[in-house]
């Protein structure tokens, strides 16, 4: 989300221009969103005219003309807040609570005794870029006449957007380098990408070959390998007048003849694929850290690899029972984790999201399908705040088995039948995430889960074969329990979907209390009368 700070001391001049028809004629039904109570009052939220411009505009200035404040640089304080196209049109409901929490955040509202200011949120359609946006007014003199702080406002104004970002499920462009998890893009990757014949930017592509490697590997020598293997090109970065000691990496896509590669570093990927974040995820060992180094140097020297591991086994059916128990297994112990655990459900979204993108590697190669969507959305929750996290907890399972699997799929095993079981048990750990963000009240990242179970998991689903009612996919095992596998489908894909994950949007309906899977009931969080957005669930 982009929020932009400009000031002035027209206030009448820019209500015109935010109620009338635009410099392209873009503007229509101009219509306000939110404001302070007077003005909400007067207004509601019915299409403006001009007549109702000059109004907007005499009420809007009614404190700085009525205590004559002077404000240095102006009092009419002016932020338009717009996301990306492919967000695609915010209700007015969520832009409403987006813009409150923005002025909570910079410190504008009533907070702490201090007096009300005057305020308007309009909206007008998308811009000529097709950004849906709305344009935030605020009059800095308040309402006994003192002025409200503004020091460094463009900066509050950027952590402040990067605030609502993640509580919204709001895209990150580029330009704002403090973001968290998948990093957003620029307008240029988009005109690279179509000159290339790419429908997606360079970038993302790498995302998922990251993520992909990361999520499968067992150690960071075998990811580094791993990452290789895929076409990549690798390169790492060293500490100072060393070559023993690898601080970061970066890669690229191998460029066609002439051209220069163009290189990303891990951070410039995603949040969570910086290499001190995906170290968290690997053992600690003075051994494996001395293979990893090894690995690094051969793939700066251009080299063949050290030593081939796991990558390179056949795939059998015993590997395939462990892979999708192990997604099982990862989505049960998810169930006893409180929400609170804010790093354990991020791991949970990272290997979701890392199992979909080795699955869309593999079937979909370079051309983004459902698979890949479905990855990138499941990323989203896979970032955590800016801070060293505790490596990952030694009775947490991993989805490294099922995401090398996926990988791999193509040597030996069991198949698209399998892969069908597969796909039941990571519909399952999305509908845990999409649970978990649904009582926290990220409204929005919890509606992004869900649509991606009745879009793009849906139509995976629908491409293999159905699970029959009497026989396992695969053979059970002493760790694995076939009543995870087989059941009978007695509803429709899209009935299933519909039933697993409702509509979290809010309802003027009252809603059953949601399941919190077997947490322990000083850790289930009482839905009020702000939570009650969905239906009562169940896990498979």
């Amino acid at each position: 989300m982009i929020a932009k700070v400009r000031r002035g001391s027209r206030m009448r001049g820019l209500a015109g221009y935010l109620v009338g028809p635009g410099k392209s004629n873009e503007h229509t039904n101009p219509h306000l969103v939110a404001g302070d109570p007077s003005i909400m009052g007067f207004f509601g939220d019915r299409e403006l005219g001009f007549e109702d411009a000059r109004m907007l505009g005499l009420m809007l200035d009614q404190p700085q003309r009525g205590f004559d404040v002077n404000v240095s640089q102006g009092y009419v304080w002016h932020v338009p807040m717009s996301v990306a196209a492919r967000e695609g049109k915010i209700d007015d409901s969520l832009w409403k609570n987006i813009v409150e929490d923005f002025l909570s955040e910079m410190g504008f509202d009533e907070s702490e005794g201090r007096a009300p200011v005057s305020w308007a949120a309009v909206h007008h359609g998308t811009s000529v870029e097709g950004n849906d946006h709305i344009h935030l007014v605020v009059n800095l003199v308040r309402e006994d006449g003192s002025k409200c702080n503004v020091e460094n406002d463009w900066r509050r104004a950027a952590a402040a957007a990067r605030v609502l970002e993640t509580k919204y499920g709001l895209e990150e462009l580029e330009s704002h380098k403090a973001g968290r998890g998948s990093r957003g893009y620029e307008k240029a990757e988009l005109a690279t990408a179509a000159k290339n014949g790419k429908t997606e930017p360079a970038r993302f592509e790498l995302e998922r070959a990251v993520r992909a490697a990361a999520t499968s590997s067992l150690d960071e020598g075998e990811f580094v390998r791993r990452l290789r293997s895929t076409g990549v090109l690798v390169r790492p970065y060293y500490a100072s007048g060393r070559t023993d000691v690898v601080t970061g990496y970066s890669v690229a896509l191998r460029p066609a003849a002439g051209d220069r590669a163009i290189w990303y570093g891990g951070g410039r990927l995603a949040h969570d694929l910086k290499l001190p974040r995906l170290r968290g995820e690997w053992p600690d060992r003075p051994e494996t850290a001395s293979a990893a180094v090894a690995e690094w140097n051969a793939a700066a020297n251009r080299k063949p690899p050290v030593a081939p591991g796991r990558e390179h086994e056949t795939i059998t059916d015993a590997r395939w029972l462990r892979a999708v128990d192990d997604v099982r297994l990862l989505r049960e112990h998810m169930r006893t984790v409180p929400i609170t655990d804010r790093d354990s459900w991020s791991r949970a979204a990272r290997d979701a999201a890392g199992t979909l993108a080795a699955w869309s590697r593999k079937v979909e190669g370079n051309t983004p399908g459902p698979l890949a969507e479905a990855s990138r959305a499941l990323a989203k929750s896979a970032h955590t705040v800016d801070r060293p996290v505790d490596r990952r907890p030694t009775n947490m399972p991993s989805a490294a088995g099922a995401a090398a699997i996926m990988m791999q799929a193509a040597k030996g095993g069991q198949g698209t039948m399998a892969m069908a079981v597969m796909l039941r048990q990571l519909r399952n750990l999305a509908k845990a995430i999409y649970d978990t963000h649904k009582l926290q009240d990220e409204i929005r990242r919890a509606n992004e889960i869900a649509a991606v179970a009745r879009g793009q998991l849906a139509r995976v689903k629908a491409q293999l074969p159905a699970l029959p009612a009497s026989e396992t996919p695969v053979k059970s095992g002493p760790r694995f329990a076939p009543a995870a596998v087989a059941v009978a489908e007695k509803k429709t894909v899209a009935e299933r979907i519909a039933l697993d994950f409702p509509d979290a949007k809010p309802t003027s309906r009252p809603a059953a209390k949601p399941n919190l899977g077997e947490q322990p009931e000083h850790l289930r969080k009482k839905p009020g009368p702000h939570r009650d957005r969905g239906h009562n669930v169940r896990f498979e």
